[in-house]
Order: C-alpha cells, then sequence, then structure tokens
C-alpha cells in the first residue's frame, strides 16, 4: 500500500475527539514512534498536549492538528472509494498530516521541525496558543484543508453564548410568565438583519446550540444561545459583540484574531514556486475557517495554510483525493528543499 494511504489510514481509525484522552493519548504514542530516533519537544497545558518534532530552533515549522470533530463510530473506519478516501479527518486534517510526517521524516532537514496539535477544533488556546509563545521561527505552514491552493488571509472567529432571562410560570397559563426561549427565538430571527452577505467573503454567523428550560409545563425562565461567528477583517469584533448585547447577556467563550500573510513575503513566494514547478498553478486563496495560523501571526510570524484536495471537513461524505497526497507530498519536500 502507498504508505501516504496507510499512514493517513492509521490516523483516521484513532477516534480523536477532544473528550477523547486514551485516543489522542494513543495518537501521540504514534507519532512519537514513528519518529524513533528524532528530537521531541512535549507540552502538556490544561490536559492538552502537542508534540514538536524536530529541532527547537528550526526556521520554519510545519504544523498538523490530530483532534477531530466528533463522528459516528463507522467514520473512523476509513473506505477506499476509487480515487477518494472517506472518513472523519481525511481532509481536516489527517491526510496532510500523514504527508508532513513523511515529508520530515524522509528529508531530515535541520531547518524544519513538524507540529502536531490536539485542540485545534475546540479553539487551540492550551496547544498552538502555548507553542506560539515560545518558538521563534521565521515562518510557518499548517495543512489544513486548501485543495493545494495556499491560503494567506482567514477569518477572525468568535464564540459566543448570548443569554436570556425570563420569568417562570405553569404552561397552562403562560401569561402569568415571560419566556426566555421566545426571547431567544427573536434574536435568532434578527441574526439575518445582523449579519448582512456583502460580495464573497463577509462576516458569517452560526447558531451551534440553543439550551432552554427544564420541563414541559413549565415557562422557561432561561435560555442561551450558543453562537459561532466568522469575521472578516473590516467588521471589529468588539462592535459585534455590543450589537448581541442589546439582545441579551453576551459571554466570550473563544476569540480568535484575523490572519494574513503579505503575497510578497519570502516563503509565500517559494511555496508558489514549488507548486509551480509541480506544475500545479500557485494560487492564493482567503479562508472562511480560522486555524492554529492565527496563533503565530498574532506574535508577528508569517503564516498560511496550504493542504491537499479534499472535501466535506466535519460532514459524512469527508474525503481526501489519494492522488493529490503524492502531489502535495512533492510540493511539501520541494518548498523544504528550497528554503534551505
Amino acid at each position: 500500500m502507498n504508505p501516504l494511504l496507510e499512514t493517513t489510514i492509521d490516523l483516521v481509525r484513532m477516534q480523536t475527539v477532544r473528550t477523547n484522552a486514551e485516543e489522542l493519548a494513543r495518537a501521540i504514542v504514534y507519532c512519537r514512534q514513528f519518529f524513533a530516533g528524532f528530537p521531541f519537544m512535549e507540552w502538556t497545558v490544561n490536559g492538552v498536549t502537542s508534540l514538536l518534532v524536530g529541532k527547537a530552533n528550526a526556521r520554519l515549522v510545519l504544523h498538523g492538528h490530530l483532534d477531530v470533530v466528533p463522528a459516528p463510530a463507522a467514520l473512523f473506519e476509513p473506505r477506499l472509494e476509487g480515487e477518494k478516501l472517506f472518513g472523519r479527518g481525511t481532509n481536516d486534517m489527517k491526510g496532510a498530516v500523514a504527508v508532513l510526517m513523511h515529508a520530515l521524516r524522509d528529508g531530515n532537514y535541520d531547518h524544519v521541525s513538524l507540529l502536531l496539535t490536539t485542540d485545534e477544533e475546540v479553539g487551540g488556546m492550551n496547544g498552538a496558543g502555548v507553542v506560539a509563545e515560545e518558538l521563534k521561527l521565521e515562518f510557518f505552514l499548517s495543512g489544513e484543508p486548501t485543495r493545494l491552493q495556499v491560503g494567506n488571509r482567514a477569518k477572525g472567529v468568535l464564540h459566543v453564548d448570548v443569554r436570556f432571562t425570563g420569568k417562570s410560570a405553569h404552561a397552562s397559563t403562560p401569561w402569568q410568565g415571560e419566556s426566555a426561549i421566545a426571547k431567544a427565538a427573536v434574536f435568532v430571527n434578527a441574526l439575518g438583519t445582523l449579519f448582512l452577505q456583502h460580495g464573497d467573503y463577509y462576516t458569517t454567523c452560526n447558531v451551534g446550540k440553543i439550551n432552554g428550560g427544564d420541563a414541559y409545563n413549565k415557562v422557561a425562565d432561561a435560555c442561551t444561545v450558543s453562537l459561532d461567528i466568522r469575521h472578516v477583517p473590516s467588521d471589529d469584533p468588539d462592535t459585534i459583540i455590543a450589537k448581541l448585547a442589546q439582545y441579551g447577556a453576551v459571554s466570550v467563550i473563544a476569540r480568535g484574531s484575523c490572519a494574513f500573510c503579505p503575497e510578497d513575503e519570502q516563503h509565500v513566494q517559494l511555496l508558489m514556486k514549488a507548486l509551480a514547478q509541480e506544475s500545479i498553478p500557485p494560487k492564493l486563496i482567503a479562508k472562511h475557517g480560522a486555524s492554529d495560523a492565527r496563533f503565530f501571526t498574532e506574535h508577528g510570524i508569517p503564516a498560511v495554510v496550504f493542504g491537499p484536495l479534499g472535501d466535506g471537513s466535519h460532514a459524512p461524505d469527508e474525503h481526501v483525493i489519494v492522488k493529490s497526497l503524492e502531489q502535495y507530498y512533492r510540493v511539501i519536500k520541494r518548498f523544504c528543499e528550497l528554503t534551505k
């Protein structure tokens, strides 16, 4: 079997959701064994483990996250259909992780290290958020899925809870109470006017969870709406929070800044050159999602995201194109050679 495909399958079979500490630990052990003989650094912060393979003073750091979003057990048994490998994490981002692992082990570069984190899907604060404060490097490349395009811009992220309060009463006499759920419903319906579409790159808002009430026969006196907001640089996050606060009590659960890397940055140019040399048209794109790269741009370190072909991240049909793993490997190897 193709070694890139074999390693991807090994990684996908590990059910590395953030709440499964045993499987996350098994993935870290797997990676350490894969790199037997390489130097390591390891961080464990609030139960989150990150692993740096290679020299701590490497100028270039490649990155992948081992954690995935929850899925039915069947999605952790990868299946190959034609040119596509299906399974949780194939696209986001264990296919890329497998390639980065092989590229570093095969090249054994003095100037390149690989950072593997385990909390990107829940914000990354205890993983890359900690490591970014300690490493000194020239460039950071995360293997997030980009379809072999270079993501040099990304939206910022806000995770917020908006809490509504009311007055409880018996359900048979609702006029004696005040429903917090009804208030929340008005708020959810208003979100469409708070977050308007402008062009093809704009701030978005997703209602991820609604939690309210504790009995069928009781007017709910509390309800919380949990939002995931991805904002463009022109939309100030504090202004967004202030708008939400006009409806209910806002608690900020997590926030991350927008990420940007100039097109003329030397490593970006070398990555574009590596793509061209592999006959892949080099293209810069703006990403809708956030990534661990933002922690490094916040410290003034140029960072991009660049990953193989695939689709369906977080969805039942998540997959990676097997042929693109080979293409991605060749580009990463060439990029590492060009940055010596």
